[in-house]
């Protein structure tokens, strides 16, 4: 079963999803990427519906509400999206054929 963890890095709060405590890589992530994904919900589960599994967005639905929690949790002066993307580097990504 998939366990949710709060954590932080640098003094940044983290979110952590892992599929078990033996987990060597889990799925982290902060507030900024946080905010994206809660802003972009609907395509992530139109995603997963078109290529995952069928049933696999239910699968999605806890981690969206500890997410919403984690965010609601923190306060209201965090950075702006815009502010953000203005601020993140872009992000390369190598495919292997």
């Amino acid at each position: 079963m998939a366990e949710i963890l709060e954590g932080d890095y640098q003094g940044k709060p983290m979110l952590i999803m892992r599929q078990s405590v033996h987990d060597k890589f889990p799925f982290q992530f902060g507030l900024r990427k946080a905010q994206m994904i809660v802003e972009h919900i609907e395509d992530i589960k139109k995603f997963v519906e078109k290529y995952g599994k069928k049933g696999s967005v239910m699968k999605l639905l806890p981690f969206v509400l500890i997410a919403w929690k984690f965010l609601a949790a923190l306060p209201s002066s965090s950075i702006p999206l815009q502010e953000a993307a203005q601020t993140t580097a872009p992000l390369s990504i190598h495919l292997r054929a």
